[in-house]
């Protein structure tokens, strides 16, 4: 086994039972409950992750559900769920059940694997998955293939190995599918924010060169990053146009950046000289990382949410101001499925209360 010590920062310098480990949750040989205490139960400043020999593995994967067996000694290595927070273990004769929706998508050799605890939308992929598929690049140049799981918009997966080749052949699991490795390898995954900033860093950095390569053109100070689900059409913002005339009313002008039509080094083009971000909650506004000179992120945020956004911990971490505007549900009683629409006096009165700080 081979493990890499990292540095890592959190809005949360600890963490509680919300987003701890059960016996039959995340035991990969122990590895995994290593990393969870180094991590996850530790004051935030660093912690180890692992790449590890596994020998012969069966990996199930049904998208929020995943399972890794040892088929050598006919034991569970890792039960992924990133859905509700039941165990699939805990009820054997359901297993015979799960594994008959499944087909078969081969069979490979001398092959890494990194699988995501939480889910593999692009802030999942960025912030958990790629960071550690960056440490261990060289071990992974050792190996023939890498197994990742996505979904169909998946396609920024490949884009990222474009800039910053960390593998030489992914293999993307399709949803409902079961493949079967030999000699296979382990590379832990990042929990979920915990930020191992040092490797965004270098991330960040790459990718922006890789953007002044697409386009040497200056891009926009103020950003509106829109939602382009590809896989569902859920959570639109249904008054965008009203929010987008408030911001031009304030600044003047912006651009709409709509993530996933269009190619992602394409994408990092466009947003790495924003100073200004505004955007609906989603995976999609990870793509603030581009902009290196970032000054203001708001935020619209459904207002059953609870707690602190993913993107309200980066800026503290970043140290970029953070406004959190509030939006209801238009069509459904919950907020992860549910149409917004954006309290428009509330960001009007946020925008006017700009004036008197330094941002335009």
């Amino acid at each position: 086994m081979k493990s890499y010590e990292v540095k890592v920062k959190s809005f949360f310098h600890t963490r509680n039972t919300r987003y701890g480990v059960t016996d039959s949750t995340f035991p990969l040989l122990g590895q995994l409950k290593r990393f969870r205490d180094s991590f996850a139960l530790s004051d935030g400043n660093s912690g180890i992750i692992d790449f590890r020999p596994l020998n012969h593995i069966r990996i199930d994967y049904e998208g929020q559900l995943t399972l890794v067996t040892d088929l050598e000694k006919g034991e569970f290595l890792v039960d992924y769920c990133s859905g509700a927070d039941v165990s699939i273990i805990n009820f054997p004769s359901s297993i015979n059940e799960f594994r008959g929706r499944l087909t078969n998508g081969g069979n490979f050799n001398n092959t890494a694997f990194c699988l995501s605890v939480n889910g593999y939308n692009f802030h999942h992929f960025l912030f958990e998955m790629l960071p550690a598929l960056i440490s261990f690049k060289e071990e992974l140049r050792e190996t023939e293939h890498l197994i990742l799981g996505a979904t169909t918009g998946g396609s920024f997966i490949e884009e990222f190995n474009d800039v910053l080749k960390f593998h030489k052949s992914i293999e993307l699991l399709p949803l409902r599918s079961s493949v079967e490795v030999t000699n296979a390898f382990g590379i832990t995954s990042f929990p979920f924010r915990i930020y191992p900033v040092d490797i965004l860093e270098e991330i960040r950095l790459q990718m922006r060169r890789g953007s002044e390569k697409f386009s040497s053109d200056k891009g926009a100070q103020v950003c509106f990053i829109g939602r382009a689900d590809r896989d569902r059409n859920r959570r639109n913002l249904l008054n965008e146009d009203a929010v987008l005339a408030e911001v031009v009313d304030y600044f003047g002008e912006v651009f709409v950046i709509r993530p996933g039509i269009l190619k992602l080094i394409e994408t990092v083009a466009q947003i790495r000289d924003a100073r200004v971000i505004v955007g609906l909650f989603g995976g999609t506004l990870a793509h603030f990382v581009w902009a290196h000179s970032l000054e203001l992120f708001i935020e619209i945020v459904p207002n059953d949410y609870f707690g602190a956004t993913e993107t309200e911990e980066l800026s503290k971490i970043y140290g970029f101001e953070y406004r959190r505007i509030t939006s209801s549900n238009a069509d459904s009683e919950s907020w992860p499925w549910g149409d917004q629409s954006c309290d428009i006096s509330e960001l009007h009165s946020v925008l006017q209360s700009l004036k008197h700080r330094d941002i335009r």
